[in-house]
């Protein structure tokens, strides 16, 4: 049987690396959903509700070749 005592360590590494990942990615989220209402709201033409999901993008790359 094998050892277990690795495989928990490695877990509980990953586990604040994956809620990194999901607090960007709502942070994400939610940086689309307000640049979307306020672009809705002030009845412009510009669609700036795509800079969340760039941002998140470029944070998690630099990230990953960085990090």
């Amino acid at each position: 049987m094998a050892d277990n005592r690795s495989f928990l360590k490695e877990s509980t590494q990953d586990k604040s690396g994956a809620r990194f990942r999901i607090i960007l990615s709502a942070a994400g989220i939610i940086v689309n959903v307000a640049l979307a209402y306020l672009m809705n709201k002030l009845n412009l033409g510009f669609f700036l509700d795509t800079i969340g999901t760039i941002t998140v993008s470029a944070i998690g790359v630099q990230l990953l070749i960085y990090g």
